[in-house]
């Protein structure tokens, strides 16, 4: 969670392209989101649905955006920040386009980001946070997403599975073993049996606390 919280501080946000970037990052971590589901949104597919935003999606193996996401206040608020920045003639224009110059002259849809654009930027992102690894992509953040919201529901794999859309429960419990893994102390627990280190460090604390006691509570 800090982790996320310091990539979106790095963001510049005083540029087109920074308001863009976090507008992505914010609605991506929550939404748990592909980048072939942020590269088919269009503008028109934020709607109000129950006195809620949300943002309709075509989801893996689908043929329509037949299933959504909500977006909360905070999100919104960053994507309309980004809007702003834009001179927008339709609705239906790609939600998310590319910052480069070089596609000004373009039709809204042939500015459309790119998937390919998508992992670079935030690879660029990632690296200018200080964390480069090939292992963090776009796609990491869908698995933040998932192991977020699984402390966060008190592991319920069925409210993770549903909102990252999984068809198959199984794909969910990786995260549930990722998370159990990151909990587990098995390997200190280990060296502490063989080299005694849990009696060892009572021995070192009660020392700690008579050599602080006076004379008279020493001899209370």
């Amino acid at each position: 969670e800090q982790d996320i919280i310091k990539i979106l501080n790095d963001i510049d946000t005083t540029t087109i392209k920074g308001k863009r970037d976090k507008a992505i990052l914010l609605l991506t971590i929550t939404g748990g989101l592909r980048a072939t589901e942020i590269h088919n949104i269009n503008i028109e597919d934020i709607e109000v649905k129950n006195n809620q935003y949300i943002v309709n999606i075509k989801g893996k193996g689908h043929q329509s955006k037949d299933d959504y996401i909500k977006i909360i206040e905070p999100v919104y608020d960053a994507i309309q920040d980004y809007l702003k920045t834009r001179d927008i003639k339709d609705k239906k224009e790609p939600l998310f386009i590319s910052a480069s110059h070089r596609t000004l002259n373009l039709t809204a849809e042939r500015q459309r980001i790119t998937k390919e654009s998508l992992s670079q930027i935030f690879k660029k992102i990632f690296r200018g946070s200080g964390y480069d690894s090939k292992k963090i992509s776009l796609h990491s953040l869908r698995h933040s997403t998932a192991t977020i919201f699984l402390k966060a529901s008190d592991n319920n794999i069925y409210r993770v599975q549903h909102h990252l859309r999984h068809q198959d429960p199984k794909t969910t419990e990786v995260y549930i073993n990722l998370n159990n893994k990151e909990q587990e102390t098995a390997e200190q627990d280990i060296y502490n049996q063989i080299f005694n280190t849990n009696n060892q460090e009572t021995l070192t604390e009660l020392r700690q606390t008579i050599n602080k006691l006076n004379d008279n509570e020493l001899k209370d």
